[in-house]
């Protein structure tokens, strides 16, 4: 089992992102991070990890519940779930990702490996990963809440494709990717995202 800090901090340095689809779609994108944190995992696909791989999960209703290092899900009632050969009322998992605070999230889809934002219509569920170990948190309480303070300044860029990047509700410029972090330890790294985040909030 690793910590919920190394897993998301490997998804913010591993250099995954533009990655392309073809070598890592939704599931191999969790399964590459867990990999490199020393976690070997094998799933069928996201309606497997949903299923075999969560200790709770749960609908998203609000963000600041959610901790960081969960796994977030696009499940939907299309009974897609049945052509993968799951005859249950679990819903079909059509996408999953991984949150990783501050409401921003790392995901596969078909421009490949990218950022998006949770308050993105496509994320409906979230579950907790039984190979993760969520209770150190990543952000402190008070870190947490002044950033939430900020976000009611901010609008999700649904024009710029489907990167999902975070924008001023005025001027947006486009944040395609974070600024780099350098090789740094974990609670280092955990300011400097935190920082970076809250530098486009208007805070």
């Amino acid at each position: 089992m690793i910590t919920a800090k190394k897993f998301v901090s490997q998804a913010l340095t591993g250099k995954y992102i533009g990655t392309p689809y073809s070598e890592l779609d939704c599931q191999a994108l969790l399964e590459k991070i867990l990999k490199d944190c020393g976690e070997k995992r094998d799933w069928r696909g996201s309606n497997h990890m949903w299923r075999d791989a969560l200790s709770e999960k749960h609908p998203i209703a609000n963000e600041m519940n959610i901790p960081a290092g969960a796994w977030l899900f696009t499940v939907k009632n299309d009974g897609g779930e049945k052509e993968r050969g799951y005859n249950d009322n679990e819903g079909n998992a059509a996408h999953v990702g991984v949150y990783l605070g501050f409401s921003r999230v790392i995901h596969s889809t078909t421009g490949g490996v990218q950022w998006d934002d949770i308050s993105r219509a496509r994320w409906t569920h979230y579950g907790l990963a039984k190979c993760i170990d969520y209770t150190v948190p990543y952000a402190s309480e008070k870190e947490i809440d002044e950033y939430y303070k900020s976000r009611n300044t901010y609008n999700l860029n649904k024009g710029g494709g489907d990167n999902g990047t975070v924008v001023p509700a005025e001027n947006p410029p486009v944040y395609d990717t974070p600024a780099p972090l350098p090789a740094i330890d974990v609670d280092a790294l955990t300011e400097a995202f935190r920082k970076w985040v809250l530098s486009f909030k208007g805070v």
